[in-house]
């Protein structure tokens, strides 16, 4: 114990002796501990969702695959409401199952009335009465063994209850539901507490099966054909799943008249666990209210970090080598005096250590004070998680243990090399040691590779943003605004939308309106599609959409052949429009080969009577998406009301929303609509790729400016070095100019082997994460040519002190001690 006072009291000492070397360690150590420390509380809160619940490891949900002609088409989340209760039926290994329905575009939407308010809410599901024994969400009011067993119960959230009530008793009040099925009350039966943040579920009113049956048709609860309810399974303890969705296929491959939708087209269906159902639910369809994260950009995320921390920590060793040369005549009287090798490996450790402490003890304070814009930045608003999971501080605690053991073995085996008398001298040679000089050269050159391998991969990140963001996405959505009423099926809507069309237009801000079923963006509903005329064997999965004539004028789409639909002609009910990714996908020869021929959906024929130009509805990730559109426009009126596209003739502007919102109230009175601006939808579908560029451009810059305190640090001993060559070659002439270049070459060359190095690891990254997008820049050479300029122009700027410093010294300081 008095050994370790005695290492930490001379620990003290250099600290003061050195205070610029501890400074810019801290500095370092604490940058690349609180980067790390950001960005893997954020990948610990993304692997944290539904842990929270206390049988989250038995805890699955089903998914469909759909297959047409042998090939996997889609992966969903909805099933056929039968299959619940057969797996539990026929099953011992299934210890409970939930089916969830969620009011979807078939189902229609409803309007909430409280007292003389009235509440468009959507996230709304009803639930089996299982629900709380397989999930662990908390009622603060009411009983959960219970609630769901009432006639028309209903459980809402915290946040709506405080909404709805205020500060009363919610419990047993009735809230009056509107549905284009009726009229009806739900007695609040409990409040729950609001879903934590960390949950694939987001839920603010919860009802009971019974209460749903009313708004499905009875043909849709006992329909194997139709995926509309989302199944949770509860597995018992030690059950192996993969094993038990083999049976399950052996169960369902047995009843083949279940899952046989057509000839051609199959259904599987497959477990997904509750845990990956963040993480790995891309691409899956009809995932409705389920928070989705990415899997890869966390990966990536993770891998950046641990750059930045590795950077952070080659610029503690690198200064701590060079500052070896300063302590060598105190290690040499150490090591006169008797002291062992490992006696200074226990000093070079309780040093490191104190150091590496230090700076998680100030790195864990700043993540606390900063988390808002932490939270800001990554667009999330969480508390600090990374120090209640136990694998995160397992790793916090290996780097600050063997970044500590590995630096002391460095320095002790540097100081070892040589004779106790050698540290003793004047002019030490450690600082010319072998191991010395290969070592702090090995770290530099890593630093400057990943430094270089980020600025890459940022730019490239970037280029390919923007590139998307600026491509034409062949539908002008611009000065376009989109009404989602309430309870848009009802006969009231249906009585009062032309009427409604007709003052909209009269409207001198309004050019254009149309009603149709779905947006440009976002799409969400699919049909098969047989290729030809009464064919019931052979078809596609397409988009589709009932449109009005009026919706390709509004969004400015381009007719490539045939015409739009026409309100004057009474045959359009029966025809179709397909873009050209569907005219592909349905194998006919070309636009102009299509129009004429026949298709067959929903038990019906239609006549393609026009083509458009492919769209991008979604993101320039993937290929322009098949869609057939349906007239919208039957014997003189709507056929399907779910939103309202109004074009404006000026940008959109409070007064125009304002003006416009009088209208709808003027004929619905009763109703309540939502809207939101086009543009303003189109810029969400990026902005999980905004968010992922921002931070890489955060530390890219941290890791340039760690490494350029690296490379300062490196040239700064180089120069001292060298100190009398310099000296000597001013002597015998040499000017400013040639001393410069000598010192300039050295740094130089760092950096050339960095790019050596760095660049084809960074090729691959790139051209690996640009294969993810159907639409992509090239491999962008000219980036590379930058970043290479970039890189020596910024060590020359981070060295240029010591290279001028350097070229002006007085020869004879440096010669004095000869």
């Amino acid at each position: 114990m008095r050994l370790l006072i005695n290492q930490l009291k001379t620990n003290f000492r250099n600290i003061l002796k050195y205070k610029y070397f501890f400074f810019i360690n801290i500095l370092c150590l604490v940058v690349g501990i609180l980067s790390f420390l950001a960005i893997n509380n954020y990948v610990v809160y993304n692997t944290s969702f539904d842990k929270f619940h206390k049988n989250s490891k038995n805890i699955y949900r089903v998914l469909f695959h759909s297959f047409k002609g042998g090939q996997l088409d889609q992966v969903g989340a909805p099933i056929p409401h039968p299959i619940g209760p057969l797996l539990k039926s026929e099953f011992s290994e299934v210890e409970n199952y939930m089916r969830m329905r969620i009011p979807g575009q078939n189902l229609g939407e409803f309007e909430i009335s409280c007292g003389d308010k009235k509440f468009s809410e959507k996230q709304i599901a009803f639930v089996d009465t299982s629900f709380f024994s397989i999930f662990s969400f908390k009622l603060i009011a009411g009983n959960p063994k219970t609630a769901l067993k009432t006639l028309n119960p209903v459980i809402i959230s915290e946040s709506l209850a405080k909404k709805y009530f205020k500060n009363e008793d919610p419990l047993n009040k009735v809230l009056r539901i509107k549905h284009s099925t009726g009229n009806y009350g739900w007695t609040v039966v409990g409040v729950i507490e609001d879903m934590p943040e960390n949950s694939t579920l987001n839920l603010k009113i919860i009802s009971s099966w019974e209460t749903f049956k009313p708004f499905e048709p009875a043909v849709n609860i006992v329909s194997w054909g139709f995926h509309a309810y989302y199944t949770y399974l509860l597995l018992k303890d030690g059950t192996d799943y993969l094993q038990f969705e083999n049976k399950c296929q052996e169960l369902l491959a047995k009843r083949s008249a279940w899952i046989i939708y057509n000839k051609v087209n199959t259904y599987q269906y497959y477990l997904q666990p509750l845990k990956d159902v963040h993480l790995y639910s891309t691409g899956i369809i009809w995932d409705i209210f389920v928070a989705k994260g990415n899997n890869v950009y966390l990966i990536i995320l993770f891998l950046s970090s641990v750059f930045i921390l590795l950077t952070a920590y080659i610029n503690y060793m690198l200064s701590q080598i060079s500052s070896v040369h300063e302590r060598s005549k105190e290690i040499g009287v150490r090591r006169m005096l008797g002291s062992s090798s490992f006696k200074l490996f226990q000093q070079f450790f309780i040093d490191s250590l104190s150091v590496n402490l230090l700076a998680v003890v100030i790195s864990t304070i700043l993540i606390y004070l900063f988390q808002p814009y932490f939270n800001k930045v990554l667009d999330f608003s969480s508390s600090v998680y990374i120090f209640s999971d136990f694998f995160s501080i397992l790793i916090i605690s290996f780097i600050v243990i063997f970044s500590s053991i590995i630096i002391s073995m460095i320095l002790t085996l540097m100081l070892t090399s040589l004779k106790p008398i050698s540290n003793l001298r004047k002019n030490s040679n450690v600082k010319k040691g072998t191991l010395n000089i290969s070592t702090r050269k090995v770290l530099l050159i890593i630093q400057l590779s990943s430094t270089l391998i980020l600025m890459i991969v940022t730019s490239v990140i970037y280029s390919q943003i923007h590139f998307m963001e600026s491509q034409n996405i062949n539908c002008d959505i611009d000065k376009v605004v989109r009404l989602n009423p309430t309870v848009s099926k009802d006969s009231i809507m249906y009585n009062g939308v032309k009427s409604l069309v007709y003052e909209l237009e009269r409207l001198k801000e309004v050019k254009k309106v149309s009603i149709d079923t779905d947006s440009p963006i976002g799409m969400v509903s699919y049909a098969d599609v047989f290729h030809s005329k009464g064919d019931k064997t052979n078809s596609v999965t397409l988009y589709d959409m009932w449109i009005c004539p009026d919706y390709i004028p509004v969004f400015n789409i381009k007719v490539i052949e045939g015409r739009n639909f026409a309100k004057e002609i009474n045959s359009d009910k029966n025809a179709a429009i397909l873009n050209e990714a569907a005219v592909n996908k349905l194998g006919l020869q070309s636009p102009k080969d299509a129009v004429g021929k026949y298709i067959t959906m929903y038990n019906q024929d239609f006549q393609i009577i026009g083509v458009i130009q492919n769209y991008q509805n979604q993101s320039f990730k993937d290929d322009f998406e098949p869609i057939v559109f349906l007239a919208n426009w039957v014997d003189d009126k709507y056929s399907k009301i779910k939103y309202i596209h109004i074009k404006l003739n000026e940008p959109h502007q409070a007064e125009i929303m304002s003006k416009i919102s009088g209208v709808f109230s003027k004929i619905y009175p009763e109703k309540v609509v939502a809207y939101c601006y086009m543009p303003d939808l189109a810029k969400e579908v990026y902005k999980e790729d905004r968010k992922f560029g921002l931070l890489f451009k955060i530390f890219t810059i941290i890791a340039i400016i760690l490494s350029c305190i690296g490379i300062l640090g490196v040239s700064v001993h180089d120069v001292n070095k060298r100190a009398k060559e310099i000296a000597i070659r001013k002597v015998n002439g040499a000017n400013m100019i040639q001393i410069m270049y000598i010192i300039i070459t050295s740094i130089v060359k760092y950096v050339f082997i960095s790019i050596i190095i760095g660049f084809p690891i960074a090729y691959y990254f790139i051209n690996d994460w640009l294969e993810k997008y159907a639409v992509r820049i090239p491999t962008p050479w000219y980036i590379f040519i930058i970043v290479a300029i970039s890189a020596i122009i910024i060590s020359l700027l981070a060295t240029s002190s010591v290279i001028l410093k350097a070229a002006k010294q007085n020869p004879l300081i440096a010669l004095r001690s000869e």
